[in-house]
């Protein structure tokens, strides 16, 4: 056997670092796999330097330390290190460990840049259940600047947006971010429930179109949103520049966020876990403070449709004091909440026929919430939601201020159900179910609202389906029992002429789908009775009161049922029944009765079936 050795440069770096670019270094072909077999030894290098690959390595490249702590927020400062990377251009990749960068951003502004890391780690929030692996931890007060249009200004005597502060600022079109945690500190051994941590806004922002994300983690308790996907870019309007001179690149889309994919995100802990929020309204003419000019107002023009998500978590904040960052208004009137406090919130205008973004997709993705909100939906339309999972907190939770818990079964304090949305939203597409929320408000609309449900399957572990409109149940599918069934009438019945007598059988039974209730009586006597021409039978009091029409009297005909009177001509048996008319009336202001009309007879029972919708 031919022996010896061969020095070959293939890297011996770990696996997620050779698909992040080591294998752009040497082809294994055939010919080097006989060599390996046939006894000649491969030595390569652990860190091949930045001008022979196609990537860099922030450690190996950049300088930067592992050391950082989640639990203390301790650790050597990297921003300098993540930053020149980003800024190289090249494919970034992070190796296993907690990298502490404190009080400044990281800014992607070159477009197509890949990031990665070996795996965000895995666990339950807070942050010390959580187990770290590829971890960018945030300390500190991150640096505000205005990097957002929301606001309308059509002077310069409105005001601007707000500065804020972001974490990870991707502001290059087609990025991917993959398998890496964003994790804001917080000393979670101070239970009191005004601390959230080291004071951030957002732990990623999405400021261009294509992003794409894959196994990202973030964690924390960012004061604006876990996730803030900012659709109020426009044409013609100038780009921001960061606090280190760093100007925000333009792009193929400059207007708005189009085509974003997320495949397994997990959000917890921010005030909202993901925000969509494009302009509040277009004003034709916009004032802009870097331009100091008034412009045409572009903002959102191209919208923000093509968002998916896949698979994952949305949570709220789920504050480790037990309570809430907000409360619902004692009212609960949707259109007049705040900023509130959430999973997921949606409002963009959009250069639209219905002046709202469309086209955002969540497949197999988690939504939980303890706060007013689970999901909040405003100038959105066409949105769906395909085998997803809604579910309010399990736990009691503690108002703002302190108080009483609220239990999630406490509908009148708890909040909006788990998907609410006002009159500028469009259709919503639900396939989905939904556990642990109250037992009678899943869904939160607005009257008059223009837009509309579409909810072909909509399910909950406890074996109900409800949607419910306004406080008002509409849809109950599921809570659905036959009850009373195949039940004895013991309500009164009343025969004119000589009523049929002997040994009886009195029966109903009843059942209920969402509104509709459909009944079905039957009375059988042994001897006949003379001279009948109508029987009457008051509903049994278990049936569900029947919708009372505007107008409709206290005793007038409300609708029809189907149904005879048997006699002795026709029996049981299939003869010819006779002619008769079964109708359905209130006998009072809250009483209502079955009632059959037919020519004098000789009858030994009757039958009828019915179907009404229910007033409540």
């Amino acid at each position: 056997m031919i022996s010896g050795s061969i020095s070959v440069n293939i890297p011996t770096a770990t696996s997620a670092e050779a698909l992040a670019g080591a294998s752009d270094s040497v082809a294994i072909t055939p010919l080097t796999l006989a060599l390996v077999l046939s006894g000649f030894s491969v030595s390569g290098s652990t860190s091949p330097s930045s001008t022979d690959k196609g990537y860099v390595n922030v450690v190996s490249d950049y300088g930067a330390v592992a050391d950082g702590d989640i639990l203390t927020g301790s650790g050597t400062d990297n921003h300098a290190a993540f930053q020149a990377a980003l800024s190289s251009g090249k494919k970034v990749f992070v190796p296993p460990g907690v990298y502490r960068i404190h009080g400044k951003e990281l800014l992607n502004h070159i477009h197509g840049q890949v990031i990665e890391g070996s795996g965000p780690g895995w666990g339950t929030f807070p942050a010390v259940n959580y187990s770290p692996h590829t971890t960018l931890l945030f300390t500190g007060t991150g640096e505000r600047y205005v990097k957002t249009r929301r606001k309308a200004r059509a002077t310069s005597a409105d005001p601007q947006d707000s500065p804020i502060s972001a974490a990870v600022n991707i502001q290059g079109e087609g990025v991917t971010l993959r398998d890496l945690a964003i994790v804001n500190y917080c000393d979670y051994t101070n239970t009191a429930s005004t601390n959230f941590g080291d004071d951030w806004d957002v732990g990623l922002l999405e400021g261009a179109a294509g992003l794409k994300t894959h196994n990202v983690t973030v964690l924390g308790y960012w004061r604006v949103a876990g996730h803030l996907r900012d659709v109020t870019k426009g044409f013609g309007l100038p780009v921001f520049t960061s606090p280190s001179s760093i100007a925000y690149p333009q792009g193929k889309i400059p207007s708005g966020v189009d085509t974003s994919y997320h495949y397994n995100l997990r959000i917890i802990g921010g005030r909202w876990g993901q925000k969509v929020h494009g302009a509040t309204n277009n004003t034709t003419n916009y004032y802009d403070a870097i331009a100091s000019a008034t412009l045409s107002d572009t903002r959102g023009n191209s919208g923000a449709s093509d968002f998916v998500v896949f698979g994952g978590q949305i949570h709220g904040p789920m504050h480790h004091s037990g309570h809430r960052w907000t409360n619902a208004l004692a009212s609960l009137n949707n259109t007049s909440e705040g900023d509130s406090s959430g999973a997921v919130w949606i409002d963009a205008w959009a250069n639209l026929a219905a002046e709202r973004i469309s086209k955002q997709t969540y497949y197999s993705t988690r939504f939980v919430s303890e706060e007013p909100y689970t999901v909040r939906l405003d100038r959105v339309g066409n949105i769906r939601f395909n085998d997803c999972h809604f579910e309010w907190s399990d736990r009691s939770v503690v108002p703002v201020s302190g108080g009483s818990p609220i239990d999630p079964s406490d509908t009148a304090n708890y909040g909006y159900g788990v998907i609410s949305k006002t009159s500028k939203t469009g259709t919503v597409h639900i396939n989905s179910r939904s556990t642990n929320g109250p037992s009678n408000a899943w869904f939160w609309d607005v009257v008059g609202s223009t837009g509309n449900y579409s909810a072909y399957d909509i399910g909950a572990d406890d074996g109900t389906t409800r949607i419910q409109v306004q406080g008002k149940t509409v849809l109950d599918i599921g809570a659905t029992a036959v009850q009373g069934a195949d039940s004895s009438i013991s309500s009164t019945i009343t025969w004119d002429g000589t009523a049929p007598s002997g040994t009886t059988s009195k029966r109903y039974a009843w059942s209920r789908v969402g509104n509709l209730v459909y009944v079905q009586m039957r009375l059988e006597y042994s001897t006949a009775g003379s001279g009948n021409t109508t029987l009457t039978v008051n509903f049994p009091s278990d049936l569900p009161t029947p919708l009372d029409m505007s107008g409709q009297g206290s005793t007038e005909i409300s609708f029809a049922a189907a149904g005879n009177l048997v006699h002795t001509g026709s029996g049981w048996t299939g003869g010819a029944p006779l002619t008769t008319r079964c109708l359905v009336s209130k006998t009072s202001a809250s009483g209502w009765q079955v009632k059959w009309l037919a020519a004098s007879n000789t009858n030994v029972g009757a039958y009828c079936s019915f179907s009404y919708i229910a007033a409540d």
